[in-house]
């Protein structure tokens, strides 16, 4: 379901309900990703979670989703999904 955005909904789960619950998810993964501080893998799974909520239009969610992924990318810039996650949400 949120893969890609959708301009017409067409999942038995309304929209709102997953906005709603990936926004949740995003801010307790956000609240841990910064407690954590050095986790890269945490800011990586941050990052992708904001772009799926990106995809059902969680505000303020792609800035989220690209800070993370720069995070991870500093953190670990050997690791190249964080650019490939960075390039799949533009």
């Amino acid at each position: 379901m949120t893969k890609e955005w959708h301009d017409v909904w067409r999942f038995p789960t309304p929209k709102e309900k997953v906005a709603l619950l990936l926004e949740k998810s995003l801010n307790e993964l956000r609240r841990a990703a910064v407690a954590e501080g050095s986790n890269a893998e945490l800011w990586l799974l941050s990052g992708l979670v904001a772009h799926y909520a990106y995809n059902v239009d969680v505000e303020g969610s792609y800035e989220l989703a690209m800070k993370s992924f720069d995070v991870a990318k500093k953190l670990a810039p050997d690791d190249y999904r964080s650019s490939w996650f960075a390039r799949s949400i533009i």
